[in-house]
């Protein structure tokens, strides 16, 4: 057991045995709290719908139903509610977004279509998204965030270089409470599953001008799959100080360990030499007795906020973020040899490390101005990031037959690694200035319009040198008020990103350009405690790039610029219906094609339904709370070169869960996935496919202060 894992279990097994010697002195302690606003809000509403600004979209402060975009937010309730631990967990039940399972570790997010690339922190962008999931990204773990926004369609205003499918807010937990607050939470489930977790918030002085808050949490679990297990460690501190009545600054750090024996490279072989499907028992692993993947980040961060005398906000932020990952893997790919039980098959062992870097800068100013009688809203701010990336690779005996049967194998294969050498060292910088306006047309229509200017560059071992500078994308959009409940949209949003391929004449093929237009109608019924949308969109990529299998004659592969269009529609419902019973759900159909009107993307599903409710008998018996859901999603499928197709077809999953207040603090709450024990594949392949969870369940109490 390493240092930080001792130091995560003290800490969490210490507070839970002072806490409530510390909770009684606060009790008794007459000073008043001088900050009641602070505390009000981070109450717990226990609401599906946001309450705050989502600034992730255009940066005005403007609330999910003022922007002309679809806009979700899974808020700490849902998070709670649904008992969701990582990010890939967030992605897998929110609208219009799916996830892509390449093995244990790394995961793909889609969205209409496209690969989500961006990602932001406190709406601040971090180059996450280059890293393509390979340093564990995908599995962040969730206790430090109170609410995850996700914006759907290109983002460009905001985040810069990317995809037109959709931009991921993180929106930390910070210390607004001068009164002590929190929770402590144990946990139990299925595959000898183990938690302990901790958030607290407390005044550091007298006058409540200081605040402090920390997060801990240990967690651990073995898996269905064979020799797999998880450990996870997270620590976070931040601390809040009124430096005058107009200027706070804020000032944090945490980290995040995660280990995992028995990782696996890829997923499962899909066929025999005979042509014939392989039902590989779930449990069935191809990783060696000696695989595993492990990662640690460590971050800090400070962010500044002053109101000026004439109303106006100025933010600064600064972010610096750590990721380091040493694994060891095996592959083992390709059709199996039914005379031999693929003892012939090729196989790839990897030893690696890599660090990466990640240093960004965020400057922000936005206040009112008036305009021919009418008052209006305006932000422009600046932003720099700049990304190192160093990996290291070791091959075994790659290459070499398996050498015995892939039926009877259990993790027994040997192998001698070489010493992990550089293969790539490279720098990712990106500027970014921007501006936007939402101006008052009449009471009832409102114009958003704004634009950026970027410049992205990469150079370093391991890549070319290329970039963009003076890259301009812009933002625009309308939102008329129908009535007080209904208000139209239409709007229209750029992306770009630059490409590190290239054509027969050895050049540099143009950067991606994203395009993403929309229209819809969000709606705000039942008291404004249940909002819906209704969104058609359509997104077009240009210049992506398609490999040819041909070379030029320095050697590079060569690359054909083409155009993907995907276009299609997302309901959502999302709050109260009645009191007690809470809904979140929701429908996404696309369709998505190339410049020849082939499908693409057929690995990823088209049709998606996601709901997820909860009922709270508020007359009967206020202390139960109910609550299910459904995930359904259409057939995806992938065709190899020998005319194999490893395919899905449409399935439902369903959840439950259930809650019960032993007392005005405490809870016990159970949460089952899978209920049916449904056999799916939650990601296919030409040549492979990955199982999704079966049916298990976790058991948690928790006592809030």
């Amino acid at each position: 057991m390493n240092k930080n894992k001792i130091i995560i279990k003290g800490l969490c097994l210490s507070i839970v045995t002072t806490v409530s010697m510390n909770q009684y002195a606060l009790a008794n302690d007459s000073t008043p709290s001088n900050d009641d606003k602070a505390q009000d809000t981070i109450v717990v509403t226990g609401q599906y719908t946001a309450d705050e600004p989502v600034d992730s979209a255009v940066g005005l402060g403007l609330r999910d139903n003022e922007i002309p975009q679809s806009v979700s937010v899974m808020t700490e309730q849902r998070i709670q509610d649904q008992n969701l631990n990582t990010i890939k967990d967030v992605v897998d039940n929110s609208i219009g977004l799916s996830t892509i399972p390449a093995d244990t570790e790394r995961n793909t997010f889609i969205s209409r279509g496209f690969e989500v690339s961006n990602y932001m922190v406190d709406s601040v962008p971090q180059p996450l998204g280059d890293l393509g999931g390979s340093i564990g990204q995908s599995i962040i773990d969730l206790s430090t965030y109170n609410r995850i926004e996700v914006v759907r369609g290109a983002t460009g205003l905001m985040t810069g270089a990317g995809n037109p499918a959709a931009a991921i807010n993180f929106s930390r937990k910070h210390a607004d409470s001068s009164d002590f607050t929190g929770y402590v939470n144990v946990k139990t489930g299925s595959w000898d599953q183990r938690e302990l977790s901790t958030d607290l918030s407390n005044g550091l002085n007298e006058e409540g001008t200081v605040r402090g808050r920390v997060v801990a949490k240990y967690h651990k679990n073995n898996s269905f799959m064979d020799r797999y297990s998880k450990e996870t460690s997270v620590l976070y501190g931040v601390v809040d100080a009124d430096i005058t009545e107009d200027t706070l600054i804020r000032v944090g750090a945490g980290m995040q360990n995660n280990n995992a024996p028995g990782a696996t490279w890829g997923g499962l072989n899909a066929f025999d030499s005979d042509g014939n499907k392989i039902d590989w028992s779930r449990s069935k692993s191809m990783a060696a007795n000696w695989s595993y993947y492990n990662t640690d980040s460590t971050y800090y961060f400070t962010n500044l906020e002053h109101h000026l005398d004439n109303g106006w906000l100025f933010k600064a932020d600064y972010n610096h973020t750590q990721y380091k990952q040493h694994s060891q893997l095996l592959y083992v790919g390709g059709i199996v040899d039914t005379s031999d039980e693929g003892a012939s098959l090729g196989t790839y062992a990897l030893k690696s490390r890599s660090e990466n870097n990640i240093d960004s800068y965020d400057m922000q100013l936005n206040g009112d101005f008036q305009l021919l009688g009418q008052t209006h809203e305006f932000v422009t701010g600046l932003l720099y990031s700049e990304q190192t990336l160093k990996r290291y690779y070791g091959y075994g005996a790659s290459g070499s037959e398996f050498g015995q049967s892939l039926y009877d194998y259990d993790g027994d294969y040997a192998t001698t690694f070489a010493n992990p050498s550089l293969t790539a060292d490279y720098t990712t910088r990106e500027f970014g200035f921007y501006a936007a306006a939402r101006f008052h047309l009449t009471e009832d229509l409102k114009w958003i319009i704004g634009g950026r200017v970027s410049n992205w560059n990469r150079d370093g071992l391991g890549t070319s040198d290329y970039g963009k500078d003076g890259k301009v994308t812009s933002y625009t959009g309308l939102l008329y008020d129908i009535t007080p409940q209904h208000r139209a949209y239409v709007s229209y949003a750029e992306i770009f990103s630059p490409q590190d391929k290239y054509d027969a004449d050895d050049n540099l093929v143009s950067p991606l350009e994203g395009h993403n237009y929309e229209v819809g109608l969000k709606s705000a019924l039942l008291d404004n405690t249940l909002h819906t949308t209704i969104a058609l969109f359509r997104t077009e990529q240009d210049n992506y790039a398609e490999a040819t299998g041909s070379y030029t004659s320095s050697g590079n592969y060569i690359y054909e610029e083409k155009d993907m269009t995907s276009k299609g529609f997302e309901l959502e419902a999302t709050g109260q219906i009645t009191e007690g019973l809470k809904i979140s759900a929701g429908y996404t159909q696309y369709k998505a094609h190339d410049t020849n009107g082939d499908d693409v993307s057929t690995t990823y599903p088209k049709k998606q339904f996601k709901v997820f409710t909860t009922y709270n008998f508020v007359s009967l018996l206020p202390e139960l709370t109910v609550g299910g859901g459904v995930n359904w999603q259409s057939k995806i499928y992938q065709d190899d070169t020998s005319g194999n197709r490893t395919e899905q077809s449409n399935y439902a999953v369903v959840n439950l869960m259930s809650r019960y207040d032993i007392t005005k603090k405490t809870n016990i709450q159970l949460n089952i996935n899978n209920l049916f024990d449904k056999t799916y594949y939650s990601s296919v392949y030409a040549d492979g496919y990955n199982y999704g969870d079966p049916m298990n369940f976790t058991l948690s109490v928790q006592h809030n202060f």
